[in-house]
């Protein structure tokens, strides 16, 4: 009993200690701060963070500093950045001075960055409650030039989203505009707390805009982003796109020169070709090109060819730039006797300013110009060979350039056509099979291998008693069951094609003579 009594006391006085000790470190915490914005100068791009404090109904600790810490969300840790003397409720700092002493912090210019506030007493130290986090508006823009617009896009402002009174919630937010030439901010357009994003519409080519938001509390409190600037800078359209010439490459296909000017920014470009200089151009495929360039028409035309190139606007709905006609030169060759008549199409588009020199040449000797013609109505040639020692294959081409001296890159060059010369044919009018190794065997002779040889030999009666398709190989005199055919006449059939393509057929007798 006494042991009872007795603990009764003491444990009151326990439960009394216990609670003035608690009631003294309630009243040693001091005042808690509250953020009441985090707002960037949109023409200095310093930030400026404004506290107050919210008091409770008794203190009994002063406050003797706030400290100033941006916010890591990722690990939920505070990093220190300033201490303040107790009458201040703002600070101001430019983030590039404050990036060399916390080397940690994220820029606010990239990212929304979070910040908070602590009150401290020195002695016995003891600190407040932070303050809620509050983050900067961040925003960013993206240029339509197509739909001639700048899209505007932000975080939501959330330093005053949950926040008790007496502050009241985010209620609007402004689309700001600070003229390029001076003066006061223009309000774009006032939009709700909802809203984290506004098209700006109408903005004119090569001009310069500067926007910020500025979000608004239901007391009139106002927090403002960084400034974000764009420059409507359409890409510079070509001044000029010429068409310089044309080719044939080992494949037999047109390739066609393009100089374009360096001075471009446009990339995309169309390849046009027609059948007819006057006719509807067809698309040979897109490409980005930025300068001078080389086309391939990747289809074998076989005749003269028209080509251009357009530069496409960005927004692919117009062309900005054409050039001139290009021609694809094509050769055509006619044979009469010693005589090879050249003809082809004139080279359009260098208004008229066109002259022609005419290559020729033989086997493996160098090529030389046997025409030069300075008249651009005068499309054809006739180059008579009489005379001229042939010993190979006979090529010609066309080569096409302006007759102004200023205009020496610009060249167009044909097709090369050649022709072997006329195999000259010896058929022999009688044949002695008799094994001597002398004219055993009934066949032609040509100076130059025909295409497509056939030979049969026909007897007296009309029947055919041999046949080949090898200009190597003849008649040796027997039948076709093995036996010696009789002496007398026999006829011969022969046809064979020329290396112009010519199909040649030739008819006669000749006579077997046997010892």
């Amino acid at each position: 009993m006494k042991s009872s009594r007795f603990l009764k006391p003491c444990l009151i006085l326990s439960v009394c200690a216990y609670l003035g000790l608690n009631v003294l470190q309630a009243q040693q915490i001091p005042d808690r701060p509250i953020l009441e914005s985090v707002s960037v100068d949109p023409r200095t791009g310093y930030i400026t963070i404004v506290w107050d404090v919210l008091a409770p109904p008794v203190s009994s600790v002063g406050t003797d500093a706030f400290v100033i810490y941006w916010y890591e969300k990722s690990s939920l840790t505070n990093h220190f950045i300033a201490t303040m003397n107790p009458a201040t409720r703002s600070y101001t700092f430019d983030y590039d001075t404050m990036a060399v002493r916390t080397p940690m912090m994220p820029d606010p210019r990239k990212t929304s960055v979070g910040f908070t506030v602590a009150a401290v007493h020195n002695s016995p130290y003891s600190s407040s409650l932070r303050s809620y986090e509050d983050y900067h508006v961040q925003v960013r823009n993206k240029y339509d030039s197509c739909r001639a617009e700048i899209r505007l896009d932000w975080h939501p402002y959330k330093g005053w989203i949950g926040n008790t009174p007496p502050y009241s919630p985010l209620i609007s937010y402004h689309v700001m505009r600070i003229p390029e030439g001076g003066g006061p901010d223009e309000e774009i357009k006032a939009l709700s707390d909802q809203d984290t994003f506004y098209i700006v519409p109408r903005v004119n080519e090569n001009d310069k805009y500067a926007f910020y938001i500025k979000a608004v509390r239901g007391d009139g409190t106002t927090a403002t982003s960084y400034r974000t600037t764009r420059e409507t800078k359409m890409p510079v359209q070509p001044s000029y796109i010429y068409a310089a010439g044309t080719q044939y490459n080992s494949s037999g296909l047109a390739e066609v020169s393009f100089k374009l000017d360096p001075a471009s920014e446009t990339y995309g470009y169309e390849f046009f070709g027609s059948s007819k200089p006057d006719y509807s151009f067809v698309s040979l495929g897109t490409f980005n090109i930025h300068g001078d360039t080389v086309l391939t028409d990747i289809q074998k035309r076989e005749k003269t060819y028209y080509y251009k190139l357009q530069a496409w606007h960005l927004c692919k709905d117009k062309y900005t730039a054409a050039s001139n006609m290009a021609t694809a030169l094509w050769l055509y060759l006619k044979q009469d006797d010693q005589v090879n008549s050249l003809q082809w199409n004139p080279y359009l588009d260098w208004s008229g300013d066109a002259r022609y020199e005419l290559h020729r040449q033989i086997g493996a000797a160098f090529d030389e110009v046997i025409a030069t013609i300075t008249d651009p109505a005068t499309t054809a040639y006739k180059d008579d060979l009489s005379g001229v020692k042939i010993d190979g294959d006979i090529c010609y081409w066309v080569t096409a350039a302006p007759v102004s001296p200023n205009a020496s890159d610009r060249q167009a060059i044909s097709n090369s056509v050649c022709i072997q010369p006329e195999s000259e044919i010896f058929i022999p009018q009688a044949f002695t099979p008799n094994g001597d190794g002398q004219n055993d065997e009934y066949k032609p002779f040509f100076s130059y291998p025909p295409q497509e040889y056939i030979l049969c030999v026909y007897d007296h009666n009309g029947a055919k008693v041999y046949q080949t398709e090898d200009v190597n190989a003849g008649w040796d005199g027997r039948l076709k069951n093995g036996r010696p055919a009789g002496e007398g006449v026999y006829a011969y059939y022969l046809k064979f094609r020329t290396a112009r393509g010519w199909s040649i057929e030739k008819k006669g007798t000749f006579n077997l003579i046997l010892p």
